[in-house]
């Protein structure tokens, strides 16, 4: 939220020191949650769609001064890299790049996957990328007629529920937070935890027989 109220506070006064702090806030949530990548792709499409309308006229003569409309974007992508390259190279130095790596990156990006098949192995997502590009260029179209403001909180909600329902999975990711272990703790699982919590003096090696209505199960 700081980085939206600073981007629109760059919009207004055009100072790129809004920029450079609201791109390290989501370098830092990044890190703590890919799904900030979106935000991020929110707001640099706001920003670029700012500049561009600063243009009134084209003058193909003086493309260099055209140009400068991509340094705000420039700026914001560099700083939203920030805290990324560093933790990267301190990890690197750590020899620990790849633990790093897996935990920000792959593992998160493992999931989209999960039920996303229909007809091709990820139709599901092809789908949605098609419903996403096509809201994204209405919306891009329509701008001027709606206002900045309200550009913004419509291409915001959009990238919002695409990256929502990125992934099929059946279980609320996004709005609640849960541990990689709870999100995915079965009812068995809970029981079978609760019991040896209930007794750590025995064996970590003890074996729980729970009955289902279907069969027997261990844990």
């Amino acid at each position: 939220l700081w980085a939206v109220y600073l981007v629109l506070n760059y919009s207004e006064k055009k100072k790129l020191f809004y920029l450079v702090v609201a791109g390290a806030l989501l370098s830092i949530a990044f890190l703590t949650k890919i799904v900030a990548a979106f935000d991020f792709i929110t707001l640099s499409i706001f920003i670029l769609v700012l500049e561009i309308d600063s243009i009134t006229k084209f003058d193909k003569k003086e493309w260099g001064r055209h140009l400068k409309i991509f340094i705000p974007s420039v700026v914001f992508g560099f700083s939203f890299l920030s805290f990324f390259i560093v933790a990267s190279i301190y990890f690197l130095t750590r020899g620990a790049f790849l633990d790093f790596y897996q935990a920000v990156l792959s593992q998160n990006i493992d999931y989209v996957g999960d039920q996303n098949h229909f007809i091709l192995p990820m139709g599901r997502l092809i789908i949605k990328f098609v419903l996403l590009f096509s809201g994204l260029i209405f919306l891009i179209v329509r701008r001027k007629s709606i206002g900045n403001n309200m550009f913004f909180l419509y291409l915001w909600m959009l990238l919002s529920l695409f990256s929502s329902f990125f992934s099929q999975r059946p279980y609320i990711h996004y709005p609640v937070s849960y541990t990689h272990l709870r999100a995915h703790e079965t009812v068995l699982y809970l029981v079978c935890r609760l019991l040896l919590e209930q007794h750590k003096k025995f064996s970590t090696d003890t074996i729980y027989t729970i009955y289902t209505d279907q069969s027997y199960s261990k844990c």
